[in-house]
């Protein structure tokens, strides 16, 4: 696999939002490269072949639960 390409060369569209978290995905590494933002914390970046499941899981343990 190549190696992560800069964030700020990417298109990133959202492919999730609720509560407190945020998540995209590159629009030319579709499931290979994904970032996730969460409130008050910095945005984290996901890549590789394991993003999709790894994300899934930093999100699910950030959302805000009452």
């Amino acid at each position: 696999m190549t190696r992560r390409p800069k964030p700020s060369d990417q298109v990133w569209r959202r492919i999730f939002h609720q509560d407190n978290v945020a998540a995209y995905e590159a629009h030319d590494y579709k499931d290979f490269y994904i970032k996730v933002e969460v409130r008050d914390k910095p945005v984290k970046y996901f890549w590789g072949e394991s993003a999709w499941a790894n994300y899934q899981r930093y999100a699910y343990d950030n959302l805000v639960t009452f």
